[in-house]
């Protein structure tokens, strides 16, 4: 058994519990074990389940993974947290609000750590505190954000300040994996579009979406609170030049409309619209035209028998179990995305809002 720590207890987080606790029938699920929870507020138990520090999260040697279900804000912060501590981490998207903040915890993930060898009553690495981690001493890496053809290249020079190894206990490499969740490429509704347009060649189009007023502290920019539906387009169409955007925001009102301008592969027009305000009910509107016909709705089809964030909680555990990698194709595709959010982000604050 791999033993599990939620950290957040929202409507997400408190999911995860009830997931966990009922995992799937011979699913890889069923080899997580939940042994708590984290929040910053005082909550006591839940579902019989004991609240504990993040300190005793990180030093735990009974915990080997962590489900981060906080605001995005605090993403970066926790997932380095816990792959510093030597654990696996599974977080909502984005995973971070810039793109090199988003390289330096896959470089971190990536980094192979010494740990002793695993008898079979433990399952993972053991908790390790600062100075017996072994220290990168030298790191450069060097990117190409073309989407399908991204990659990474990494150095690493490490040297073991101490480790726990010996001529009895030789030790073995460990790399923590790192899963971005992404439900929204996973519902039913999506899966159905993508095989309406698989194959057509696209004219132009656009993606409208709208919801209700955000704290920006907390989600970011827009580009990051709604990547989900830029992870739509870039799965959908490939790889998308950024050509231009516009901010209309009205803080009081806490009003705003991020109208962004791509171009695909192919120079056909796309138009991504985040609009958020007060009485904004939450909706998608699509209309792409092709060649052959146009898609203007997305269409309703019966949700999975499996929710959503259970299929993610399988895809996270299987991956702990070594039975399905992270394929370069989803590492790319996370940062593509989070490439093109941080280029619209960056220009729009280049330029006063209207």
């Amino acid at each position: 058994m791999l033993g599990v720590v939620v950290v957040g207890i929202g409507i997400a987080g408190r999911v995860r519990i009830r997931d966990l606790l009922n995992p799937l029938p011979n699913s890889a699920v069923e080899k997580l074990k939940l042994m708590g929870f984290v929040s910053r507020r005082t909550l006591g138990n839940i579902e019989q389940l004991k609240q504990i520090t993040l300190e005793e999260a990180l030093q735990s040697d009974e915990i080997q993974a962590a489900i981060i279900s906080l605001e995005n804000q605090f993403h970066e912060e926790y997932v380095r947290k816990f792959l510093d501590a030597g654990k696996h981490v599974c977080v909502e998207f984005p995973l971070a609000l810039s793109l090199a903040a988003a390289y330096e915890l896959w470089d971190l993930a990536d980094l192979k750590v010494m740990f002793p060898m695993l008898n079979s009553r433990k399952c993972g690495p053991p908790a390790i505190d600062g100075r017996e981690r072994m220290i990168a001493s030298c790191f450069c890496f060097n990117v190409n954000c073309d989407f399908g053809r991204l990659s990474i290249f990494s150095t690493l020079i490490a040297k073991p300040t101490r480790t726990r190894m010996g001529a009895d206990n030789p030790g073995q490499n460990f790399r923590k994996i790192l899963h971005v969740e992404h439900i929204e490429l996973l519902s039913a509704e999506y899966k159905h579009l993508k095989q309406q347009v698989s194959g057509k060649e696209l004219m132009e189009g656009s993606l409208h979406f709208t919801g209700g007023p955000l704290d920006r502290q907390r989600t970011g920019f827009l580009t990051f609170s709604g990547i989900a539906r830029l992870s739509w387009l870039v799965d959908l169409f490939g790889e998308l030049n950024f050509k231009s955007a516009t901010l209309e925001e009205l803080k009081k009102q806490q009003y705003w409309k991020l109208t962004t301008h791509l171009h695909t592969k192919n120079s056909r027009p796309l138009i991504w619209i985040e609009e958020r305000g007060p009485g904004l009910k939450r909706k998608k509107c699509i209309n792409f035209q092709f060649k052959s016909d146009t898609v203007d709705h997305i269409p309703a089809v019966p949700n999975s028998p499996v929710g959503l964030f259970m299929q993610d909680l399988s895809l996270f555990a299987q991956k702990l179990a070594g039975q399905t990698p992270t394929e370069p194709s989803e590492k790319n595709r996370i940062m593509y995305c989070l490439g093109l959010a941080d280029e619209i982000r960056v220009f729009c604050e280049q330029i006063p809002p209207n």
